[in-house]
Formats: C-alpha cells, sequence, structure tokens
C-alpha cells in the first residue's frame, strides 16, 4: 500500500520518473497485476516519451490479458467471452499500444492492436478513427471507408475530411 501511494503522490505532484520508480518496484512484487502494467506503460509514454518502455509494459498487459481470459475462458475465448464482461483496462491497453505503434511508424501492428480495442469496446469511435489513420499509412485502403463511416457515427472528430479525400 506504501508504495502505491508514494507513486500515486509522486504522480500528481508530476514527479513522473519517480512514480514510474516506485510503481516499477510494486510491479515486481505483483506481476500480474495488470493496472500497474498499464499504469507504467502510460507513464512513460505519455509523460517520459520512453516508448520502448511504455510498449515493454503494454507487451506484458496484453500477455496478461490472453493469460487471464484463457484461463476463465479457454483456448477460444474471443468465441465464447462476451466482450461487455471484460473491464474497460484491456482496451485501454490495446488502444494505448496501438498509439505507440503508430507513433513508431509500426502501422500493421497498430492495426492488430486496435482491432482487438474494437472487438472489446466497439462504441468507442476514436479507434475505429485511429485504425482508419493506421491503415493510410500503411496503404491499406480495403475497409478504411467503414472504419470512417463508423467513427463519425460513434462521434469521432475530423472525420468529413478524410472521408473526402478517402472514400468518394
Amino acid at each position: 500500500k506504501t508504495l502505491r501511494r508514494i507513486g500515486v503522490c509522486q504522480y500528481n505532484m508530476g514527479s513522473y520518473s519517480d512514480a514510474a520508480q516506485s510503481l516499477k518496484q510494486l510491479h515486481s512484487q505483483q506481476p500480474w497485476n495488470l493496472e500497474l502494467a498499464y499504469q507504467i506503460g502510460f507513464i512513460n509514454f505519455r509523460y517520459l516519451e520512453n516508448n520502448e518502455e511504455a510498449m515493454y509494459y503494454f507487451q506484458l498487459g496484453k500477455k496478461l490479458f490472453k493469460e487471464n481470459l484463457t484461463e476463465i475462458y479457454g483456448e477460444a475465448f474471443t468465441v465464447v467471452m462476451n466482450p461487455n464482461d471484460v473491464p474497460d483496462i484491456y482496451a485501454d491497453i490495446f488502444l494505448a499500444s496501438a498509439n505507440i505503434n503508430a507513433e513508431m511508424k509500426h502501422y500493421k501492428e497498430a492495426v492488430k492492436d486496435l482491432n482487438w480495442a474494437i472487438y472489446l469496446r466497439p462504441q468507442r469511435g476514436e479507434s475505429y478513427k485511429l485504425r482508419a489513420l493506421a491503415k493510410i499509412q500503411a496503404k491499406n485502403y480495403s475497409t478504411l471507408c467503414g472504419d470512417l463511416v463508423q467513427a463519425k457515427k460513434l462521434g469521432a472528430d475530423g472525420i468529413t475530411k478524410l472521408q473526402n479525400k478517402y472514400c468518394r
């Protein structure tokens, strides 16, 4: 509890490097803690601009996602589970990983992450927009317009301009 509180205080004070260190120390004691993996990854991505380390923790989060759901539902968990029954953090991890992959110009990997994010939380318009943008960069235009239509329907910003350019 003490390490968690120290990390939260450091984060709230804007001491992101110290917060990440405190949370890493806690994570070494709780390697199964998905929330910690996400928080460490988020701090590294958003505040420390350390994409490599952020990706390490998001990859760990994706691994925990698959392990947890396989343990609950079995190997074919995607067929059996209801995505609405899983916590939002799973979709958040895939979305964060997609953002890093896109920033690192790994667009095909970003699309794969966004496929998962959309599967888990299909009501998030921003995920469709990000997937469309990644597809544009990967020069994969086959389902781009469908993503833009869905993004617009769900309220994502800046879609009309993209539709005018790529969907005639």
